[in-house]
């Protein structure tokens, strides 16, 4: 479907992700994570949406995630002045998408209680994403040439994602690009606004989950590559999940702005790779299912907690080392640009210690307590295969080691290698006759500092 856009929509994308240290221990607040945001972005683009006809006080929001077979989710809401204004109604039969409800119950909501005038025109919301965050088996071509979204024969639930963190992209875009919508005198990108469509985004993020996760995906969607610790699990009550739960669309909508404007004490410090070093991403057409893996490690510590605690503090001292290292090498490049240069160009096989050797064994390190992790409570956080993959990666001239990412599973693997190696890695591995690389596809893809981002209209015309 190709579709013309209106000279006064908005358009912003968000990253996807990968969590290369803080896997499950990023979870509670005492701990941090390192979060590598990448260059594979979902895309939303919102206008108003005139040809709908306006009928019986209700408004429409129809979206639209044209690359996908029936991608297509019709929202009806009130005018506003009771609840059914924060209840998105489906009324298309291609089925539900939680997140993309929650993204417009929240936003519309603090709009509501920040006296939007917006609030009764019917809006369309058109979604895109980069080819990374699903695999491409069913792939055809995209409208125009010089597209860069290729589109799918399958629906969007039909298509095996990679792991990248698309429901949070997804929910940060579609935020910001209705915030925008609905608040046009307020720039979401603004310092003073963009911890408000964090805030937004990571209350939708966990209403549609219906529980509050460690949201580092969202912090990285948000604010791009960062060193993160979580905010308290207990700032998002279970009210905030369903508007029925309070008696009036004011009180909701207050609870919702007051909670979005409030301190909610993380912590985000921005941070990106060492120079010379880059983050390849291999899928193997899996996928997993995050939230029941970590429901089986949350049991297993509940009911072994002085061993979870244990090799969760060996788990977090691992990590910060391997951070540790990052930043020395980062700072070696910052002064003495000379000696990191030679570094790189010895390179991991060079037979004397240097800070690339110790760098592979923080990897070695985090992945022998996940492989602990994944043994004791039975969640298959660094299953055989990738145990496999992940060793055989590491004997590729210019690996520098890698992991499962996040949560782990069967998810896309993370792999550190230097750069000047990268483009040898793949054609090595696409020659290999090993059975550990068959399945493996390098997503198209590297590290990207920058979190939320506004995009030109000019990205998707004739699409």
């Amino acid at each position: 479907m190709v579709m013309a856009l209106d000279s006064k929509a908005v358009a912003y994308s968000a990253p996807g992700k990968a969590l290369l240290a803080g896997g499950y221990l990023v979870l509670l607040p005492q701990y941090s994570a390192y979060v590598v945001a990448l260059s594979a972005r979902i895309h939303a683009v919102v206008s108003e949406e005139e040809e709908r006809a306006n009928t019986h006080k209700r408004v429409t929001i129809a979206a639209y995630s044209p690359q996908f077979k029936d991608g297509e989710w019709v929202y009806s809401l009130g005018d506003g002045s009771d609840k059914s204004s924060l209840s998105p109604v489906l009324t298309s039969a291609y089925g539900n998408n939680p997140f993309l409800e929650a993204a417009i119950r929240t936003v519309v909501a603090y709009s509501h209680a920040s006296g939007s005038r917006m609030l009764k025109k019917n809006v369309s919301i058109k979604i895109y994403s980069d080819d990374a965050y699903h695999s491409q088996d069913d792939r055809v071509t995209s409208p125009t040439t010089q597209s860069r979204f290729h589109y799918h024969l399958n629906s969007i639930r039909d298509v095996p994602k990679t792991g990248l963190g698309s429901s949070a992209a997804l929910t940060t875009a579609v935020i910001a690009a209705l915030f925008s919508f609905y608040l046009p005198d307020l720039d979401p990108l603004d310092p003073s606004n963009l911890d408000k469509v964090h805030n937004l985004a990571q209350l939708a993020h966990c209403t549609a989950q219906k529980k509050v996760g460690s949201g580092f995906d969202i912090a990285s969607a948000v604010y791009g590559s960062v060193q993160y610790s979580r905010f308290a699990a207990d700032i998002i009550s279970n009210e905030l999940f369903d508007p029925n739960s309070v008696e009036s669309v004011d009180k909701f909508s207050n609870l919702v702005k007051n909670l979005v404007e409030s301190d909610w004490k993380m912590t985000h410090i921005p941070s990106s790779l060492p120079p010379g070093l880059s983050l390849l991403m291999g899928d193997v057409k899996t996928g997993s299912e995050t939230p029941k893996m970590a429901s089986m490690v949350l049991d297993w510590r509940e009911k072994n907690p002085a061993r979870a605690n244990e090799v969760w503090t060996l788990l977090d001292q691992s990590n910060t080392a391997l951070v540790n290292t990052l930043y020395q090498m980062s700072t070696l490049a910052e002064k003495d640009p000379r000696s990191y240069a030679q570094l790189l160009e010895a390179g991991i096989e060079d037979s004397s210690p240097n800070i690339l050797h110790q760098l592979r064994e923080n990897f070695l390190e985090i992945r022998k307590y996940l492989r602990i992790m994944t043994i004791e409570s039975h969640a298959l956080i660094e299953p055989q295969p990738q145990t496999d993959l992940l060793d055989k990666c590491n004997q590729i001239p210019g690996v520098i080691g890698g992991v499962v990412p996040g949560a782990g599973g069967f998810d896309a693997i993370s792999i550190l290698a230097l750069e000047s190696k990268i483009q040898d890695i793949k054609d090595f591995t696409s020659k290999s006759k090993d059975s550990e690389f068959s399945d493996l596809i390098w997503l198209d893809l590297k590290e990207q500092r920058i979190g939320l981002q506004r995009e030109s209209l000019s990205l998707y015309n004739n699409l």
